[in-house]
């Protein structure tokens, strides 16, 4: 490929399930996270654009959250209700730009309901992803 020879920026998705997390709340309204809850492996540098979510079996917590994070930082957040098909489309917190190899990682955010172990929803997540050259 010639030094200035037109190169096309690919965008591309990357589709992944995130299971229930179990959460011990203390209290209702008690918030609790888990983070690793799933890991996404990128194989090509690129920049997180946005995403989407929707809820394909309901938990037993309330007002869940789900953040893509490179290391600890939040890209985006999706948040959608917690019933059965809920979706939702992210809300860009910062650009998050990530290296080849690099791995996204999804925190999960619940609100308990009492003082008692809970479920976060089963969600499908879509990511909208740029492709990035050197």
């Amino acid at each position: 490929m010639g030094y200035d020879e037109a190169r096309y920026i690919g965008r591309n998705n990357q589709d992944f399930s995130v299971p229930a997390q179990n959460v011990v709340a203390t209290a209702s309204d008690h918030v609790v996270t888990v983070s690793n809850a799933q890991r996404i492996p990128l194989a090509r540098a690129c920049k997180l654009l946005g995403g989407a979510v929707v809820v394909t079996t309901a938990g037993t917590s309330k007002v869940p959250k789900f953040h893509i994070l490179q290391s600890t930082n939040t890209g985006i957040a999706l948040a959608p209700s917690h019933t059965l098909g809920a979706s939702a489309a992210a809300t860009i917190v910062a650009t998050r730009s990530y290296t080849a190899g690099e791995v996204a990682t999804v925190e999960v955010v619940s609100t308990g309901t009492a003082s008692a172990t809970q479920t976060s929803p089963v969600a499908e997540i879509s990511l909208d992803l740029q492709d990035q050259f050197a």
